[in-house]
């Protein structure tokens, strides 16, 4: 099982982990091939996630990420938001 965690500060608890990787694992799945997806999550003092999802790929790079109160949340809105990112480049790829 791929960790997309390595650089994050705050680190998913045993209960959310495996949540975590899954949410991360569709976005893996729909990157460009060689494609790096990492993940950061971040606790700020009020008490709020900030989730930060990032693509590195030969096509270009693609970023996404959000606050809440909730890590799981904010993962989920910058998983949702790195996906309609991705559905935008595929899209448009081939369109001359």
């Amino acid at each position: 099982m791929k960790n997309y965690f390595t650089k994050s500060a705050v680190k998913p608890s045993q209960d959310d982990y495996m949540s975590c990787n899954q949410l991360m694992s569709a976005v893996d799945d729909l990157a460009p091939s060689d494609a790096n997806v990492n993940a950061m999550i971040d606790r700020h003092a009020d008490g709020t996630y900030h989730a930060f999802i990032a693509i590195q790929a030969s096509c270009g790079k693609f970023f996404a990420e959000a606050k809440t109160t909730s890590l799981m949340t904010s993962l989920k809105q910058a998983q949702n938001k790195i996906l309609s990112s991705l559905d935008t480049w595929k899209g448009t790829r081939f369109v001359s």
